[in-house]
């Protein structure tokens, strides 16, 4: 995640309408759990993309086994 602290505060703002100007305890541990989903978030979408890439290549070696084993 390469966006700014100011960035990510925004969001958060927008997303949870809670200012982090003049913040309580409970905003900065509100603030924490939300950056700690989006990382969650992020390592989700690395994941179920490399899933897919797995799967993309376990089938091509399934076909390439069933193609060399039908030839012979």
């Amino acid at each position: 995640m390469k966006e700014g602290k100011a960035i990510l505060r925004q969001r958060f703002l927008a997303e949870a309408d809670i200012d982090l100007h003049e913040p309580k305890p409970e905003d900065w541990k509100q603030y924490a759990e939300w950056l700690e989903n989006l990382v969650f978030e992020k390592l989700n979408s690395e994941l179920a993309k490399s899933n897919e890439l797995l799967r993309y290549r376990i089938h091509e070696a399934m076909v390439s086994l069933e193609e060399g084993l039908s030839h012979s």
